[in-house]
């Protein structure tokens, strides 16, 4: 005869409604179904092939954290800090769970409980408070890092071992630098592109701040296919900062400023 069930094993958990990190509702953990469709379109999993570096696995972390069964542990910040917000797990979810609403809420509420040290705190306000915010700072350090690239200096600085003395976050983003691209790709658009032939609409195209400095052939290539599709393509002036690169950061403050 079996005795009676425990129920003093694991700490009660709150009711799943309302569920909440940084103020944000994280609800959607219970659309998940754990299925593991996610797996195989996720690219850390790929790579590091751990539960907990899955769509899966961080949704566990993040359901645990907001019902207050575990803490935020080095363990837990580094699972959750390597996702790239790529939502490629949205796409085949058949849950709908939605997952970049979910990773935002975690990463502000790392920054919340563990803002860091100073170097870091410095680092994303340059990042976040300062080059992401001004489209000027940002063609500025472009440039710069053209000619970092262009010139010999970048290979000299690699062969020098002058990056192993350098904070461990600053040496890492230089090696991940990508190549920027030459003045002409990087300079902007102009405010209208007239469509070939019968225009058949009107569109406006969001040149981003990130994108116009690194990537700035693929906005001349965007409005030059939607031209030639009968699109006369408008580039509105004065464009600011989205704010998408501060909300997959978890600064939330900046993000809807």
């Amino acid at each position: 005869m079996m005795g009676p069930e425990r129920t003093d094993a694991l700490p009660a958990a709150p009711s799943p409604a309302g569920l909440r990190l940084h103020g944000l509702s994280v609800d959607g953990v219970n659309q998940c179904v754990h299925c593991g469709l996610c797996l195989s379109a996720c690219p850390t999993f790929s790579l590091l092939g751990t539960e907990m570096d899955s769509p899966r696995g961080r949704i566990v972390l993040i359901k645990s954290l907001a019902e207050g069964r575990i803490d935020l542990t080095d363990s837990a910040v580094e699972h959750l800090s390597l996702c790239l917000d790529c939502r490629a797990c949205e796409t085949v979810c058949p849950a709908g769970v939605p997952y970049g609403r979910l990773i935002e809420a975690a990463r502000a509420e790392i920054e919340r409980q563990r803002p860091g040290g100073p170097v870091r705190r410095s680092v994303r306000w340059l990042n976040f408070g300062l080059l992401l915010t001004s489209p000027r700072a940002l063609a500025l350090v472009a440039a710069a890092l053209r000619l970092y690239q262009v010139t010999r200096l970048q290979r000299l600085v690699r062969a020098s071992g002058l990056l192993r003395i350098l904070p461990g976050t600053l040496a890492a983003w230089e090696a991940l630098l990508p190549p920027l691209p030459p003045a002409a790709d990087r300079a902007p658009l102009p405010e209208q592109i007239p469509a070939a032939g019968a225009r058949r609409a009107r569109v406006a195209l969001l040149t981003g701040c990130v994108q116009q400095a690194v990537f700035g052939a693929h906005n001349r290539a965007t409005a030059s296919v939607l031209a030639k599709n009968g699109y006369e393509v408008v580039i509105p002036r004065g464009q600011g900062c989205c704010g998408a690169l501060h909300a997959h950061g978890g600064d939330r403050a900046r993000a809807g400023a």
